[in-house]
């Protein structure tokens, strides 16, 4: 097992003592010549290049993304804190607002995403959620339709309204609908096929489930399960190629999307009934401990005390230990779960990058350090040091942007 634990010995602890001086004059043929050869050096390699901080206005509901060179933010009312809120658009090689683009009614931005070369945007509110696409470039609203928004694989988009549950499959050039769907199912679930998705699956309170092709709308198959106690189930969720269907507090089932068959059914903790996909696998989750179960048999695969799988990063399953100042994480062995590396007190942020992974940790005075971590061989590498410190990150197009724990957006141009 790696254990990553760089230190701050370089940044903020206090070095050994030095040596005894040597002679005064030794000292000063020493300083004369450790002066030339910095001279020397500075004149013949460049200083290396440093993150930009890009000034960000202030914003009362969080949110960012990338997209045609600008940073796109949700915020700042615009006719006071119960006015509707706004997108705004930051120039990331300037920090300058190139436009604002009120949204309609004073209530929560669920979805803000990039579709191809636009952003949508789904607005909620008391008569139900609106989804807007908005040219980045001039910050122009191409259309508007009821429904939440949720992209497809192959660049489509799909609108889920209000229930009884209806999806639509619309056209992202034009906002037109090319089908559409409704059941009176009561809630609508999505297949991601490599972080896409592919299809949608509608369950309603009596059991009876229909699967469609996300693309197409075309129903893929349908069928009954067994319907909940009074009250409807307590939850559902769709993994691979399976329905998992919470409709008691402490047991799990795993049905065919197929064919509706039962597959497994498992016991489940009450206290944490959490269900992510792990890669080829199921993981039945808590705070400290985890259950990773055979998608196939649902037979439990391995376990593991102290550390809770959160996502696959490329091939190796990354996972969170107990909470205390700061999180701990780790990396498994997917397959097995034995820990290749421990992370210590770098946080991951941001996307994967290749086959590495960006990670910041917290140092004295309110800062902290950027850097990439190597997942093959565990090995960091420091990028950064950034003023101020910042939980959740994202990364895209050399742009970092972070929301700090004050609940406001910071961002910095990287270097390539």
């Amino acid at each position: 097992m790696t254990v990553i634990d760089l230190g701050e010995r370089s940044h903020d602890t206090e070095p050994d003592p030095p040596p005894p001086p040597p002679p005064v004059g030794r000292q000063l043929r020493a300083a004369l010549v450790a002066l030339l050869t910095l001279l020397a050096l500075g004149a013949a390699a460049p200083a290396p290049a440093r993150a930009v901080r890009i000034p960000v206005p202030a914003t009362s509901q969080p949110g960012s993304l990338v997209a045609a060179g600008l940073l796109i933010l949700v915020g700042e009312r615009v006719a006071g804190p119960d006015g509707p809120p706004q997108l705004i658009a930051v120039d990331v090689t300037d920090g300058r607002t190139r436009w604002r683009l009120p949204l309609p009614d004073a209530a929560p931005v669920s979805v803000l995403e990039r579709l191809g070369d636009d952003v949508v945007v789904t607005v909620e509110s008391d008569e139900g959620p609106t989804t807007l696409l908005i040219d980045p470039t001039a910050g122009r609203v191409r259309w508007r339709r009821a429904g939440t928004a949720t992209p497809t694989g192959d660049g489509g988009l799909l609108l889920s309204a209000a229930g009884p549950e209806a999806v639509h499959g619309v056209d992202p050039g034009s906002g037109a609908v090319r089908w559409s769907v409704a059941s009176g199912a009561d809630t609508v679930q999505y297949r991601y096929d490599a972080r896409t998705v592919d299809a949608f699956v509608l369950v309603a309170v009596t059991g009876r489930i229909q699967v469609y092709d996300a693309s197409t709308g075309e129903r893929r198959a349908a069928f009954t399960i067994p319907p909940p106690r009074p009250g409807g189930y307590e939850s559902t969720q769709v993994v691979g190629d399976l329905l998992l269907v919470v409709g008691e507090p402490d047991r799990v089932a795993a049905y065919g999307l197929d064919d509706g068959a039962l597959r497994w059914e498992a016991p489940l903790d009450p206290t944490a009934p959490i269900t992510n996909d792990c890669g080829d696998a199921i993981c039945l989750g808590q705070p400290s401990r985890a259950r990773v179960i055979d998608p196939a048999t649902g037979r439990v695969r391995w376990t593991a005390d102290g550390w809770a799988p959160l996502t696959l990063v490329g091939d190796r399953l990354l996972a969170g230990g107990p909470e205390g100042a700061r999180q701990q994480y780790a990396l498994l062995d997917p397959a097995t779960g034995r820990v290749l590396a421990e992370l210590g007190r770098w946080q991951p942020v941001g996307e994967l990058r290749g086959k590495r992974l960006l990670v910041t940790r917290l140092l004295p005075r309110n800062r902290q350090l950027l850097a990439e971590l190597e997942l093959a061989t565990g090995e960091v590498r420091v990028r950064h040091v950034l003023p101020g410190w910042s939980g959740s990150c994202d990364y895209a197009d050399r742009v970092l942007h972070c929301l700090t724990e004050g609940g406001q957006i910071r961002a910095w141009r990287l270097p390539g």
